[in-house]
């Protein structure tokens, strides 16, 4: 900063103002009792800001070295207490005059424990235009706030704003707390009427806190003239839950990528750095998107390492994916998609669209709205996932879509806090609706899905055919320009508008149907598959599979103390993402190595002794089990009695493990 003493005299008037407004206090004595740290700290200039144009960061995260903790290490992060991003911008669609506003410097605001301060302890120099005398001009503060940048900062301000919320019983501080994430407010209302007595009152319940929301803007030219100058932005365009939001027209726009076409040579790391940037967490831009996945995807197939090049067609192909995912942020999308008429007589519908192709299945959800002879349908939410690499045929991949449309149903259910009277699930798959249907035994990949599908209740299946599926694009991709004026992609199928009792199709395709019959019996639990997936041991505990543990290839290991370790590290990992209560040492136990052994033996077992398992299961004799005494002791493992039984040596030696000769395990 010495060479840019305009910066420095801006970052000097941010701490000089800090300390005037007791954020920050002096430290004067020099006492070594306690706990001290000290902050490094940088400047972040965003001149696009209307406000706070200069912020000053402390990295709380910053050590000397691996050896020590650093601040950010030492602290607990608390619990997640923000309103799910998604669900709030839902909500935010359904007001007719929306509202934003911003809590002016809301990590600052809460105060900090005296015992606690001289942990977040920063140096400024105490005269900033005399570098040069640098032994005698530093000047030690310390914070009398929680700091933006400790790790608990987040949950501290959220459980604040929560706590002073609830001392307020009125409907406006319930819908406050509903509609705030970090430090923005971004609520709505029906009338202007309501918006002026909504942001009286919401100043009032934080001005209690010594908190000033300011920088308000509405959708609603009226309401914005009607509030005092200090606390309303005269900006046109601003930044909603990482959106932009004009509010002049009343439009969004998904954010552009900054390095999309950027100079230099094409590589994976720079696609995915580029497709990373797209935020677009509602999904309105996945049919686009998805093209660049697969892309990806296809360069993961090749083995291509992180900064290798990509040359020839695939350098073009991408050229092409990149071009169109900057045009995203051309494309607007109608902020308001409620019916302006009363809001107590409408009925609200939840629509799901389902469907698959070889590389990608997706689901795209419709918010359906009648009142009277008035009807609008508009699309709220769409997710779509990349086919396993693996591969997975259709009808499963269709499964996969329709789960995660069920699914998505809870989450947009709950987020949009709206008294939704009926819920459809179109799928053009009529495979996957026999498998909904049946009552038959189905094999355990499509059985357990087809169980979690139908746990969802009060949902009505129905086929739609590929051409009125919107959620056929999401699977395919396409350009940025067709999905602009894509009506079915935006509003659904026409014959939404009709009466319901109309949605319903019929599939009379014989030829089609055949092929569905044989796909639908492709996957039905004959009594040989049964015998090989499903069995149960003495103590009724089902065994359901036959596969090696995490489908490891144990050839690949020329240490049996080496796959069992690798497989305890396996187990421990999944365990962890689980949030399965388990071992948090940085080492495996013995129990943990043990249980990895008898994944491996089960495993092993059921491979080679598949008529032992199913002899035990159902009663019927097995030469086997008769001359070796085979039974499942208390982990379902098989072992065998004999002639050491009353011999005086340990229980393994008296009952040995059951193991198949010539297996690569034994």
């Amino acid at each position: 900063m010495r060479k840019k003493p305009e910066l420095l005299e801006k970052y000097n008037s941010v701490i000089q103002d800090q300390l005037d407004k007791g954020i920050v206090e002096k430290v004067e004595e020099h006492s070594t009792e306690g706990l001290k740290h000290y902050i490094p700290q940088h400047a972040v200039l965003t001149p696009n800001k209307t406000t706070t144009k200069l912020r000053i960061v402390y990295d709380a995260s910053a050590k000397p070295n691996n050896e020590v903790n650093s601040l950010n290490e030492c602290l607990y992060r608390g619990s997640v207490l923000l309103r799910n991003l998604c669900g709030i911008f839902m909500r935010f669609r359904l007001n007719q005059v929306a509202i934003v506003a911003d809590i002016e410097k809301a990590f600052l605001q809460v105060g900090l424990q005296k015992g606690d301060r001289d942990v977040t302890r920063f140096l400024w120099l105490k005269n900033y235009k005399d570098w040069y005398a640098f032994d005698t001009n530093l000047q030690e503060y310390r914070f009398c706030r929680v700091p933006f940048g400790i790790i608990s900062s987040p949950f501290l301000l959220a459980a604040t704003v929560e706590s002073h919320l609830d001392k307020y019983q009125s409907p406006i501080a319930r819908k406050i707390k509903n509609k705030i994430y970090v430090d923005n407010l971004i609520s709505g209302c029906t009338s202007v009427a309501e918006s002026l007595e909504f942001y009286s009152e919401a100043k009032h319940i934080f001005q209690n806190a010594s908190m000033n929301l300011r920088e308000w803007v509405s959708s609603s030219k009226m309401f914005n003239e009607l509030l005092p100058t200090k606390d309303r932005t005269d900006v046109f365009e601003t930044c909603v839950l990482g959106h932009l939001w004009n509010t002049d027209i009343d439009v969004i726009y998904v954010k552009s990528a900054k390095n999309t076409m950027c100079s230099g040579i094409s590589t994976k790391r720079k696609t995915l750095s580029e497709l990373a940037e797209v935020f677009d967490p509602m999904g309105f831009f996945s049919p686009v998107i998805v093209s660049g996945k697969i892309f990806l995807q296809d360069l993961w197939k090749r083995n291509l390492k992180w900064d290798d090049e990509i040359c020839g067609d695939d350098k073009l192909k991408w050229i092409s994916i990149s071009s169109e995912l900057k045009k995203i942020s051309d494309v607007s999308i109608p902020r308001f998609i409620g019916l302006e008429a009363n809001q107590n007589n409408v009925k609200y519908k939840l629509l799901f669209f389902c469907d698959a192709s070889k590389r990608a299945y997706s689901t795209a959800i419709y918010l359906h709205q009648s009142s009277g002879d008035a009807t609008k349908c508009d699309l709220i939410f769409s997710k779509s996932r990349l086919a396993p690499i693996q591969g997975m045929t259709i009808p499963k991949l269709e499964l996969m879509a329709v789960l995660i449309g069920v699914r998505s149903l809870k989450f947009v259910k709950t987020e949009l806090k709206l008294v939704i009277d009926k819920t459809f699930l179109w799928t053009d798959s009529q495979c996957v609706l026999k498998w909904l249907s049946t009552k038959k035994s189905l094999r355990v990949f499509v059985e357990n899905r087809v169980q979690e599908i139908k746990s969802h209740k009060d949902i009505s299946f129905m086929y739609v055919s590929t051409k009125e599926n919107p959620a056929d694009v999401a699977t395919r991709g396409t350009l940025v320009q067709k999905l602009r004026s894509d009506h079915l992609w935006w509003h659904g199928p026409s014959w939404l508008n009709q009466d319901e009792n109309t949605w319903e199709k019929i599939y009379d395709d014989d030829d089609a149907n055949q092929k569905v019959n044989d796909q639908f019996k492709n996957e039905l639990k004959t009594s040989e598959n049964q015998k090989e997936s499903a069995f149960v041991s003495e103590n009724g505990q089902e065994i359901t599979s036959n596969k090696m543990p995490y489908n490891i290839d144990i050839k690949r290991f020329s240490s049996y103390h080496k796959l069992i370790r690798v497989t305890a590290w396996i187990e421990k990992f999944i365990s962890k993402i689980r949030r399965i209560p388990s071992n948090n040492e940085k080492y495996l136990s013995v129990k943990e190595i043990k249980k990895a052994e008898e994944m491996w033996i089960q495993s092993v077992q059921r491979k080679s002794f598949a008529d032992v398992f199913n002899s035990i299961h159902t009663g019927q004799k097995n030469n086997v089990k008769v001359q070796l005494g085979v039974y499942f002791d208390n982990e379902n493992l098989l072992r065998c009695r004999g002639r050491f039984e009353n011999a005086d040596i340990s229980e393994c030696a008296k009952f040995p493990i059951l193991l198949p000769r010539g297996e690569t395990f034994t």
